[in-house]
């Protein structure tokens, strides 16, 4: 009896240690990270700590003092001027950078490097080093020397366990850090930033989360941003005059009011850079992305394409307008929107404009016959589209309106609106409605075609049996119009004669599967 009291007494003196071991270790974690986030509030003045302003012969030691300054966890401020750098500036937890606005503070780096890195690095369970990682990157500008000349990424968000440690290696990745992957950027601040002449403007590595970028500018790098982070949120981002715009790999992260405008670019093009190999938006085998006000603009070549099983997109408000204007007429490299690579699952609200013979996007939207559960509504402005682009597969519903393009008839005396005729898909027919009048008597066997409605289809390939149902109508004199429809010239032909300014309605169906 005694051994066995004896016994529960040093188990519960145990236990006890261990409750008092643990509330000791969370309550320094505590500490920890107010003693970061307190260190973030104070602020060290640049030229008060001898970072020289405007002096590009000060590059080398305006790096070494202000790497100092970063590695005690202060946060540095910049008063207008621009400041040159030599070297990579690598940031740890708890510091910043912080400028009197992007427009009058910027600085410059003289030779080929990468611009900022932040470092996260998994340590040990049950403290703070394992999850909140708190920077300042805020109110400045980051020139590069152009990438081009070697330069590296602007800023560099990486995990650096799974760079380094783990080799990039998933498996002994997640040996280490188990089943939480992800380091998380919470309470870091990324906002009111340029980022120019880099390889890459903002880079980052897999298993990154919670990063918060604001009111960025990214323009004249080879690639804007390149997102492997998950669960975060950029919002106000601008992607211009680079060579491709974003490239999104990874999930679950909001975009709201990206412009991505003018890519496409480089000031030489090699082999590995042509026009028609750019993209504005790339998702790449992404998961779960919201785009809200989204702007894909006057890219070189491809505007937005989505592939490699992306799933689960939404575009609430996507506007494509004058893509592919550098890519001769007739190339595959100048579409609105592509999807590609067994995607499913994509829902969006898409408007494409400006179809001209300078700028063109030959087809608004394509959807390859391995993707499904595709749902677009979908407008465009005077800009042709290829409905059967999208057929043969398991989409859901692409709904389309004012095709200006199928108005114009090969009728001579058929006339009509720019608002009179549309187009929609809801998986399985393409509907075409066409709303006019003749302005001269009609006999039998007028003929108008509808093959633009088709696009790039050969017309003339199409199995007889893809056309389903013609319906002719006098709406004027209220009575049916006898017609038929010839297959290998995709016309309508009138069985009966049709006099001068009787209103008419065709719509036709074909089965796209």
């Amino acid at each position: 009896i005694d051994t066995e009291k004896q016994a529960r007494e040093d188990a519960d003196s145990d236990l006890q240690t261990a409750i008092n071991t643990e509330k000791q270790t969370r309550e320094d974690a505590d500490t920890q990270l107010l003693n970061s986030i307190n260190q973030m509030q104070t602020y060290v003045s640049a030229p008060g700590a001898g970072i020289k302003a405007n002096d590009p012969s000060a590059a080398a030691q305006n790096t070494s003092t202000l790497q100092q300054l970063l590695d005690a966890g202060k946060t540095v401020f910049f008063p207008s001027g621009t400041y040159y750098m030599s070297a990579a500036l690598y940031m740890k937890r708890g510091c910043g950078i912080i400028g009197e606005n992007m427009r009058d503070t910027a600085l410059i780096w003289i030779t080929a490097n990468n611009g900022i890195i932040y470092d996260l690095e998994y340590k040990a369970p049950h403290t703070y080093d394992d999850i909140y990682f708190t920077i300042r990157i805020e109110s400045l500008a980051l020139y590069g020397v152009g990438a081009i000349n070697g330069a590296g990424s602007g800023i560099y968000i990486r995990n650096k366990t799974w760079m380094v440690t783990a080799n990039q290696n998933h498996e002994e990745y997640r040996k280490i850090k188990g089943d939480s992957y992800a380091l998380e950027c919470r309470n870091s601040v990324i906002r009111d930033i340029i980022v120019s002449g880099w390889s890459i403007g903002i880079n980052s590595s897999l298993y990154i989360a919670y990063v918060s970028i604001i009111n960025a500018f990214v323009d004249t790098c080879d690639l804007g941003i390149d997102a492997k982070f998950s669960d975060s949120e950029l919002c106000n981002i601008v992607v211009t005059f680079c060579y491709n715009g974003v490239l999104c790999e990874t999930e679950a992260n909001k975009w709201c009011n990206l412009a991505i405008k003018m890519n496409g670019w480089r000031a030489s093009y090699d082999a590995t850079h042509t026009i028609t190999g750019s993209i504005a938006l790339n998702l790449y085998h992404a998961k779960r992305e919201l785009f809200c006000n989204t702007e894909v603009q006057e890219s070189y070549a491809n505007g937005v394409v989505v592939q490699q099983t992306s799933n689960n997109i939404v575009f609430s408000g996507l506007l494509l307008d004058a893509n592919g204007f550098k890519v001769p007429a007739g190339s595959e490299a100048n579409i609105g929107i592509q999807i590609l690579g067994g995607c499913y699952n994509i829902r969006g609200a898409i408007l494409a404009t400006n179809k001209n013979d300078v700028k063109c996007q030959r087809v608004g939207i394509y959807v390859s016959p391995d993707c499904g559960n595709i749902d677009l509504q979908y407008a465009e402005y005077e800009q042709q589209i290829s409905a059967w682009t999208v057929g043969q597969n398991t989409c859901r519903s692409i709904t389309t309106a004012r095709i200006n393009n199928i108005t114009k008839l090969t009728a001579t005396n058929f006339t009509n609106g720019a608002d009179a005729s549309f187009a929609s898909f809801d998986g399985r027919n393409l509907h075409i409605a066409i709303h006019g009048y003749f302005i001269a008597d009609a006999p039998k066997g007028t003929k108008f075609s509808v093959a633009s409605a088709f696009g790039d289809v050969p017309l003339a390939g199409l199995p007889g049996n893809v056309f389903r149902d013609i319906y002719l109508y006098n709406s004027t004199d209220n009575a049916l119009v006898p017609a038929s429809y010839e297959n290998t010239t995709a016309s309508v032909i009138i069985q009966a004669p049709v006099p001068a300014a009787k209103q008419i309605n065709c719509e036709l169906t074909f089965d796209m599967l």
